[in-house]
């Protein structure tokens, strides 16, 4: 099993719990941050800070990174959802695999 090291926060996922919470980056002092999600810019180090503070998470935690293999995720599915979704992909790879697709 291959495993693989990601940042437990993205970018991305930062963005997203912004804007989940309606913050207003402008009126909260934020401008430099509002201007790099507008403009689709990578975010430094410095911003990344910034989104541990608006979002209360510690600030060594927003550099930490996960280790994932098979399935690694936060989430609020169950786990019987998530194994019966498992066993969903592997029934069609097999399928793709029994008509002979070998690219799967």
């Amino acid at each position: 099993m291959l495993a693989t090291n990601i940042p437990k926060y993205t970018q991305n996922e930062l963005v997203a719990l912004i804007n989940e919470r309606k913050i207003n980056l402008t009126n909260e002092g934020y401008d430099d941050l509002a201007t790099a999600i507008e403009g689709n810019f990578i975010f430094d180090k410095k911003l990344f800070l910034q989104c541990a503070e608006i979002l209360d998470i510690d600030k060594k935690e927003i550099f930490d990174v996960e280790s994932i293999s098979d399935v690694s995720f936060r989430g609020t599915g169950s786990e019987k959802d998530i194994k019966n979704i498992i066993k969903l992909f592997e029934i069609m790879v097999q399928q793709s695999k029994l008509r002979g697709n070998i690219n799967v």
